[in-house]
């Protein structure tokens, strides 16, 4: 799969705005009060779904997010989502 032009300048754009990062810092400070899925985190703080699973994303590859091993249910109640904790 290769990325669109337009997605890349997207993304570039995104991070050079600080806007990404801030997200990320944002998602880890709730997640250290309390472990959340990406919904509740969505939830919480209003990102879009795609920002809110980027920047956890971002954050288990940095090493600093990792699974706690508890599923709890998604919005819709079909599947439970992983829920999320500082590592």
């Amino acid at each position: 799969m290769s990325l669109q032009d337009t997605s890349l300048d997207a993304g570039a754009s995104y991070q050079a705005s600080g806007r990404g990062q801030r997200d990320a810092e944002l998602i880890f400070d709730l997640m250290s009060i309390e472990p959340c899925t990406c919904w509740e985190i969505e939830k919480e703080t209003g990102l879009k779904h795609q920002t809110a699973s980027a920047r956890i994303r971002g954050l288990v590859l940095e090493g600093r997010l990792v699974d706690s091993g508890e599923k709890r249910p998604t919005e819709s109640g079909r599947c439970k989502a992983i829920v999320w904790k500082p590592a």
